[in-house]
């Protein structure tokens, strides 16, 4: 873990609202997809893409996936 990091609530909440982002785009996602609307669909998978990229990003400032294990 990268000692310069401190995990606290302000923290959790910004990791838990990406997890949230990203599961809501992907629902949205696939109700696109269902009604046949590929623009949706495509803006809804960019919306993953981002959310999950700063997802990894804030895992990779707490010291990567091994850092998370430690913290439970």
């Amino acid at each position: 873990m990268n000692p310069k990091v401190i995990v606290d609530d302000q923290l959790l909440a910004k990791y838990r609202a990406l997890l949230d982002e990203e599961e809501n785009a992907f629902n949205m996602a696939e109700h696109f997809f269902e009604e046949g609307n590929r623009r949706g669909f495509e803006e809804q998978l960019e919306r993953m893409a981002i959310a999950s990229s700063k997802k990894g990003l804030l895992i990779e400032k707490l010291g990567g996936p091994k850092a998370l294990v430690s913290l439970s």
